[in-house]
């Protein structure tokens, strides 16, 4: 693994790639590769000061390193085996306690059995869907155990989470919606890469809820930026790569 740097609102943090991933050299030249986004979601995460915090397929940890000074228990996930040897050589090296974090070499999804994930020559593209993997020509595969997010979730009155998933997000989401009985939540999710894979499921998942469909700019959190969503209302969304659900939050606090 060799060590990069990524710099986020002017901060610099050190990172371990795999030399062997041609995403590792996207990362390293452009030294990080999503600056609002990584920024929106750190605002987020400091601002919400929630129960648990959540970064489901965190790679290498570019959105990981950005919180981990703050207090709340985090659960990261990352189901490719070397990917999550870096990621965890990145914790364990940040020079303060960081027991609150917890890495976990599995997937996340809607129930636990053990999958095949297909991972192309850029890990940040790899899924448990061979349909949502670009350059199919270059998949590997590895036998991983996927687990239920009811397993972390439940018991939670709130949490924040960050889900890029490759394409599944939906069946996580949609569990979410079927077993909502939290206080309050936060959640940013990859939206609309993969056609019309789970877009029903995803309306319902986001119907009466505050949404705000987001780019690659960072976005001011205040609840007038936010819009309540009713089903057909998905070509307001037009443009976003990512969305930000808010359940019972108040961004006046």
């Amino acid at each position: 693994m060799q060590k990069i740097k990524v710099q986020y609102d002017k901060v610099w943090y050190d990172m371990y790639a795999s030399p062997n991933d041609s995403r590792t050299n996207l990362v390293s030249s452009r030294k990080g590769t999503q600056e609002g986004k990584v920024c929106t979601w750190q605002n987020m995460v400091s601002f919400l000061n929630a129960e648990k915090v959540f970064d489901i397929g965190c790679n290498y940890g570019e959105f990981l390193v950005t919180i981990a000074t703050e207090e709340s228990k985090i659960l990261a996930f990352e189901p490719n085996t070397e990917v999550f040897k870096c990621v965890e050589h990145t914790i364990n090296d940040i020079p303060f306690d960081t027991s609150h974090i917890e890495l976990k070499n599995i997937a996340i999804g809607d129930e636990e059995k053990e999958m095949i994930l297909n991972i192309p020559d850029s890990s940040g593209n790899a899924s448990l869907d061979i349909n949502c993997v670009k350059h199919k020509h270059t998949v590997k595969q590895q036998s991983i155990m996927v687990h239920d997010i009811l397993t972390y979730i439940e018991g939670c009155k709130n949490f924040v989470m960050k889900l890029d998933i490759e394409g599944t997000e939906y069946k996580v989401l949609d569990r979410i919606r079927k077993n909502d009985n939290f206080d309050w939540y936060c959640i940013m999710f990859e939206f609309n890469r993969f056609g019309n894979v789970g877009n029903e499921l995803i309306e319902e998942f986001m119907d009466g809820k505050q949404i705000m469909g987001i780019s690659h700019n960072r976005v001011e959190l205040k609840n007038n930026n936010f819009f309540t969503y009713k089903k057909g209302d998905w070509d307001k969304l037009q443009g976003a790569s990512d969305i930000i659900v808010c359940k019972n939050i108040d961004w006046r606090k």
